[in-house]
């Protein structure tokens, strides 16, 4: 309420519809449906983009973008064609010259292809999607030892 007496545009982050459907009730002015696709955190039920933005276009009455998975023209245009009014593209403008990021990341994302993400911290219901590294490896080996304890993979997803 904040935000919008200030004449500010909310925008919501949701990886659920029952989500958008809050946020939408609660005075959001446009939803990010984040599919299971999208780095960070997809959420703990798996639904990708194609499932998630259907049903947003049928369900929400105020506006929602695409966020996960999108780099491409051809996937700015399947996110438009199942009702999204446009998309977030974040590891794909990490890469740009302009990006605050090291060079040997952005030639890490550029050499990359579909197999390169995996997710951490499904054990302790925070899955996130990470590229896939030495880290990320050890950090899903810990969660197989020691499934739910985030003690044990504390110090790698921290970056310690």
């Amino acid at each position: 309420k904040l935000f919008k007496k200030h004449g500010m545009i909310v925008m919501h982050k949701c990886v659920a519809i029952r989500h958008a459907l809050t946020a939408q009730r609660m005075g959001a002015d446009v939803i990010s449906m984040d599919g299971f696709e999208c780095a960070g955190h997809p959420g703990e039920k798996d639904v990708g983009n194609f499932v998630l933005l259907a049903a947003a276009c049928r369900k929400l009455k105020i506006p929602f973008i695409a966020s996960g998975g999108v780099g491409t023209g051809s996937q700015l245009a399947a996110a438009m064609a199942l009702g999204a009014e446009g998309v977030n593209m974040g590891t794909r403008f990490m890469a740009t010259k302009e990006a605050p990021v090291h060079d040997r990341v952005k030639e890490a994302l550029v050499k990359g292809d579909e197999n390169s993400t995996t997710l951490v911290m499904k054990s302790v219901k925070n899955t996130e999607r990470v590229f896939k590294n030495e880290t990320a490896l050890e950090v899903q080996r810990l969660e197989k030892k020691h499934p739910g304890d985030i003690m044990a993979i504390r110090h790698l997803v921290r970056g310690e």
